[in-house]
């Protein structure tokens, strides 16, 4: 039941307004839109699935490796960073790095895309000052 609050009431008469309950969002779903305890579970998952790749790298599958450089190169930083501190994995890591460090250089593409994007700054910057001045 709703009460409403009357123009110059006292603190006396201070409305309780009964409010429909907000969704949870680490239980309910939305439309369209997972709940977040799956996501972070996904995420969870991945991490742990790496880390269960990497425990056994030197026999791992071509997929498997895949799998890795796509979980290091795409990953969230905060998983990556949780993955690469793990002590115990270090050496299986590192080694994993050295035979695929090709798949970690920056690649000519991007450097020609990072380059593009810069020029196409300073030209954007230098026709602003351009117009202003």
């Amino acid at each position: 039941m709703e009460e409403t609050i009357r123009p110059g009431a006292g603190s006396e008469s201070v409305a309780r307004l009964k409010l429909a309950p907000a969704p949870n969002q680490f239980t309910e779903k939305r439309m369209n839109y997972p709940a977040m305890h799956e996501e972070v579970r996904a995420l969870r998952a991945d991490r742990e699935r790496v880390t269960d790749l990497l425990t056994r790298y030197p026999r791992v599958s071509n997929e498997e490796a895949g799998e890795i450089l796509t979980f290091l190169r795409t990953g969230r930083h905060l998983d990556v960073g949780l993955l690469t501190s793990n002590v115990a994995l270090r050496p299986n890591l590192d080694a994993f790095m050295e035979d695929h460090k090709s798949h970690f250089q920056v690649k000519w593409g991007e450097t020609t895309l990072v380059i593009a994007g810069l020029a196409a700054l300073i030209a954007i910057l230098w026709l602003v000052v351009e117009a202003f001045a």
